[in-house]
């Protein structure tokens, strides 16, 4: 009988082939990931960055697998410039949407920011028009801190906000 339940764990350098391949994957089902590198990455280079990302305490890939296969992932990674804040990302496969794997994600990353990270804050930038992931963020405690525009994979402008996250929200 198959595994029927989804994993989360941190990614390690072994992981490095899937994870690109999940990226790749990503970016054709949405033009909100934007990978600028993704094409120039060897599998060796990915799977350096994963380890030095493991050493950090400022950053951290967690990944969500189902069957033995990448499915989704959250990203901290600190800004560069600003030792203080991270960024966070969050991309689930377009077959697992609306399954619970982003929250499972964003929880996951949010318990190691407020227990683990050298960080003050964390901050993510969504699309305006993504009402859904605006709500899942405000759930788990981000506030829009202002207007901005982003970039999609295509290079076009799309309105979008900045958060900011302020603490867990209790119901």
């Amino acid at each position: 009988m198959a595994d029927e339940t989804v994993s989360l764990r941190e990614a390690k350098p072994t992981d490095a082939a899937a994870l690109l391949a999940l990226l790749t994957q990503l970016q054709t089902e949405t033009n909100a990931i934007v990978y600028s590198n993704l094409a120039n990455m060897t599998v060796e280079r990915e799977a350096q960055n994963l380890a030095q990302i493991a050493r950090s305490n400022t950053g951290i890939i967690l990944v969500a697998t189902y069957q033995g296969k990448l499915i989704g992932l959250a990203t901290v990674m600190r800004i560069e410039g600003d030792a203080n804040a991270g960024e966070l990302g969050l991309a689930v496969l377009k077959d697992y949407w609306h399954n619970g794997i982003g929250s499972l994600l964003l929880d996951e990353a949010l318990y190691w920011f407020v227990n683990f990270a050298q960080l003050d804050h964390l901050v993510l930038d969504v699309y305006k028009s993504n009402n859904r992931a605006r709500r899942l963020y405000q759930h788990y405690g981000f506030v829009e801190v202002a207007e901005c525009t982003i970039k999609d994979s295509d290079g076009h402008d799309q309105p979008a906000v900045s958060m900011e996250y302020q603490g867990i929200v209790i119901p």
